[in-house]
């Protein structure tokens, strides 16, 4: 089956009896895999990578993430896209680009599954030494794929990395970017406090992901999930590179899904400890809780007041200064840049604009100032009046 995969047709996924059926319609792009082959040469010296991208409802999206891939500059790769039963245009979209890409394969769901059952049948029909996530509604950076693959070759014992991401509104427009914590033990650390991967950025090692069994059948946080069984494998790391841009779209889950996320997170992170012995202390949970509850949980319990009370909700200490156990001139401007730095600054100002809430107190305005004044650090005190001028 896999030695024509580059004919794959239209393939159905029935999730009852866990069975796929073919269409005996055949790719017609053969010219196009012929003119890949052209460049035999390189693809010989660089592994194949397989992406996998599961898709619902994203007619208004899937469109710019293909073309961020077919624009890699990385070429040995396969797209294979898992339509989840949707009911707008999606499989038509996805349908014109396997006819005119021999590199894309195309699947489509019979009924919807939730996104474990929909990567893992994707990682069922992937022949890369490597796995790639890439989300319907993200674009990826031209160099991502070929920066990925060259990190992971250079060092075996990594079975999973990821990179940094830029932050966009709806229209891609950026609000702020992203980094995540570089090496193995730091990840392993901010696991207990905030997401240490840009999970539609991470590429896997195939090879350890079958070892564990792929996803698991989860509602939620099958990421965090997956990560954690991974680390028994090997190595994590993150690259400095932005490797997507991510749509921050707002209104994607419902309230109730918030708070079983947050349930479930706290499960795994207490599994993380109890079953696959990862280590923390104190300091490596952190003060920062923007990770267990997402904006529109503060929106909705703000409507919630409002309708019972009658009165507005406003932010009385948005965090904008570093958390210390001594005063700020007894602590090394790196130690502070772990808790508070510009990107965080921004990242917390998108955060609670994301809220739905109209006014907000900042907590740390004479740290901006002594920044400014005594450590020549003018940077959040030149970003926030850059906010306050808005």
């Amino acid at each position: 089956m896999f030695d024509n995969c580059y004919f794959l047709s239209y393939l159905f996924f029935d999730a009852e009896n866990h069975e796929v059926t073919r269409s005996n319609h055949k790719n017609s792009s053969t010219a196009n895999f012929i003119e890949y082959n052209k460049k035999a040469s390189v693809i010989m010296n660089s592994p194949l990578v397989s992406i996998i991208t599961p898709a619902y409802n994203a007619e208004k999206y899937i469109k710019t993430a293909i073309d961020s891939i077919i624009n890699q500059s990385y070429i040995n790769w396969e797209l294979i896209v898992i339509d989840d039963a949707s009911r707008d245009n999606t499989w038509k979209i996805v349908q014109k680009y396997y006819k005119t890409d021999a590199r894309i394969k195309i699947l489509r769901n019979r009924t919807n599954l939730n996104v474990s059952r929909c990567l893992n049948l994707a990682i069922s029909y992937s022949r890369g030494k490597y796995i790639a996530r890439m989300d319907a509604d993200d674009w990826s950076f031209p160099n991502r794929i070929k920066e990925q693959v060259t990190f992971m070759e250079n060092d075996s014992n990594i079975v999973a990395s990821g990179g940094a991401m830029m932050v966009c509104d709806v229209n891609l427009k950026k609000l702020y970017d992203r980094k995540y914590p570089k090496s193995d033990t730091q990840i392993r650390k901010s696991i207990f406090r905030t997401s240490p991967f840009c999970q539609p950025s991470m590429i896997y090692r195939t090879k350890s992901l079958i070892e564990i069994g792929g996803f698991t059948d989860k509602e939620f946080n099958e990421d965090l999930d997956l990560i954690l069984r991974l680390g028994q494998k090997g190595k994590f790391r993150n690259i400095t590179n932005l490797a997507i841009k991510h749509r921050l779209l707002h209104n994607s889950l419902t309230s109730q899904n918030i708070r079983m996320m947050e349930i479930d997170t706290l499960k795994l992170r207490y599994l993380a400890v109890i079953k696959y012995q990862y280590r923390f202390n104190l300091n490596d949970i952190g003060f920062n809780f923007s990770s267990f509850f997402a904006p529109i949980t503060y929106q909705r319990k703000a409507l919630l007041v409002k309708k019972i009370f009658g009165k507005n909700v406003i932010c009385i200490e948005l965090q904008a200064e570093p958390w210390a156990s001594k005063p700020f001139f007894d602590v090394s401007i790196k130690e502070q840049e772990k808790t508070m730095d510009l990107e965080k600054f921004k990242e917390n100002i998108a955060y609670a604009k994301a809220t739905g809430m109209d006014t907000f107190y900042f907590w740390g305005v004479e740290w901006w100032y002594w920044m400014k004044t005594t450590q020549n650090h003018p940077q959040i005190w030149n970003e926030a009046k850059t906010v306050f001028n808005k």
